[in-house]
């Protein structure tokens, strides 16, 4: 079994005590895998975009795969279909985009900045301003738990793979939670990020870093 040591953040196998004298602690894997696929549906459905039910979500997202594809070939007349969406696994963005105009247009997406560090300014006035946004980046493999109104914090770990590109993970926030399908259906505290001033999450972050970041908004029109 893998031990974690809480104070200099290395793990260690078979050993009763830290090299430095420090506790140590079991690992504690948390869902997702980090190659899980359908973030994207439960994501949304977490702060109730579609529905609540992410089933319902992910066929709706896949009824649109083909009229992606259909826009995609007008440019490209051999691109492949898994370019628009592979049922019930990922989605193109514009298949989101339709699969929400298609549910009434009750919601719209707009694209925020990401630095080339992979932070976004945004996402640090989240506290403050109770904005939605829909988050596609790396999952890092190890994270730092805060709980809701506690100091307190343990580190937890992601299953996953040595792949760098199957630790694709999409998450949501509202207000200030921050849903997926590893954490609670409740959420969690968006501190959980650990972002740094320029919206980057450092090394304790539920993400490694980001690569694209949409702002869920209300269409009053």
């Amino acid at each position: 079994m893998l031990l974690y040591c809480t104070s200099c953040g290395e793990s260690f196998v078979a050993m009763d005590i830290c090299p430095y004298g420090h506790r140590l602690i079991p690992q504690t894997p948390v869902a997702p895998q980090s190659d899980s696929g359908g973030c994207v549906a439960v994501a949304l459905s977490r702060i109730g975009i579609i529905h609540r039910d992410s089933a319902i979500v992910a066929s709706a997202l896949d009824a649109c795969i083909d009229e992606t594809w259909d826009h995609m070939r007008q440019t490209c007349p051999h691109q492949r279909r898994d370019r628009a969406g592979i049922d019930g696994e990922q989605w193109h963005i514009n298949t989101i985009r339709i699969a929400l105009l298609r549910d009434g247009g009750k919601y719209y997406l707009k694209k925020q900045f990401v630095n080339e560090t992979g932070g976004c300014m945004a996402l640090t006035m989240v506290n403050k301003t109770y904005h939605m946004y829909l988050i596609d980046g790396y999952l890092n493999k190890s994270f730092l738990r805060v709980k809701q109104g506690s100091k307190r914090s343990y580190r937890q770990f992601h299953e996953g793979h040595e792949d760098r590109e199957k630790w694709r993970h999409c998450v949501s926030i509202k207000g200030n939670k921050l849903f997926c399908a590893g954490l609670p259906d409740k959420g969690a505290t968006t501190r959980n990020l650990h972002l740094s001033d320029t919206g980057r999450p450092d090394k304790n972050g539920y993400m490694e870093r980001f690569l694209r970041v949409y702002r869920i908004i209300e269409n009053n029109m």
